[in-house]
C-alpha cells in the first residue's frame, strides 16, 4: 500500500471559502437587464406617475409575499412559544416577522395610494416590473430569511452545535493530517 500526503493546495480546495458577494453582483446584472428590457418595450411612452405607481404596486406584491410567508412562520412558532421564547409572544413574531420589511411594505402601500392612477400600464412591462421590484428587494436584503427559518433550518439539517464541531474536526484536521491510502 502507498500512502500519499496531500499538498497544500489540495487540502485547500476541501475547506470551504467564505461566500461572496456574487449573488448581489448577478441581482444587479438582472436590475440592468430589466431595465433595458423595460426601456426596449416603450417605457418612454408612459407617464412617471405611471411608472412609479407600478413600481410601488410591484414592490407591495414583492413584499406581501414575503410576509404572508413571515406570518405562516409567526404561526409554527407560537407552537413552541413556551419552549424557544419563555412565553413571550412578542419575541415570536420577531422572530418570524422583520421589522423593517413590514415597515418598508407598508411605506409602499401609501406610496401606491398616493400615486393611483386611473391609467395603468399595460402588457409585458408587468412582468418585467415584478422581475425588477423582487431583485431590488433582494438587493436590499428584504426577502433575508428570519430567525425562525433559520432555526427550522437548522433543526432539519441537524445543524446543531456537536454536529458542526464534529464536521469541522474531521474536515478541518483529519482529512488534512491522516494521509489518502492508496489501493
Amino acid at each position: 500500500m502507498a500512502h500519499t500526503v496531500r499538498n497544500n493546495s489540495e487540502s485547500s480546495s476541501i475547506i470551504p471559502q467564505p461566500r461572496g458577494n456574487r449573488a448581489v453582483k448577478a441581482a444587479c446584472f438582472f436590475i440592468l437587464v430589466c431595465a433595458l428590457l423595460l426601456y426596449l418595450l416603450g417605457i418612454g411612452n408612459y407617464k412617471r406617475s405611471q411608472i412609479a405607481f407600478a413600481i410601488a404596486f410591484h414592490c407591495v406584491i414583492a413584499q406581501s409575499w414575503h410576509f404572508m410567508v413571515s406570518l405562516c412562520e409567526f404561526a409554527e412558532e407560537l407552537a413552541h412559544v413556551h419552549s424557544r421564547y419563555n412565553g413571550e409572544y412578542l419575541k415570536a413574531l420577531q422572530a418570524s416577522v422583520s421589522v423593517r420589511s413590514t415597515s418598508l411594505m407598508i411605506l409602499n402601500v401609501m406610496c401606491c395610494y398616493i400615486l393611483y392612477t386611473e391609467d395603468p400600464l399595460t402588457g409585458m412591462i408587468h412582468v418585467v416590473l415584478l422581475f425588477l421590484c423582487n431583485l431590488l428587494c433582494r438587493c436590499f436584503g428584504l426577502q433575508e430569511p428570519t430567525q425562525a427559518v433559520i432555526s427550522e433550518i437548522t433543526e432539519k439539517k441537524q445543524l446543531n452545535v456537536a454536529h458542526g464541531l464534529a464536521w469541522s474536526y474531521y474536515v478541518g484536521y483529519l482529512k488534512l493530517v491522516l494521509p489518502v491510502v492508496m489501493p
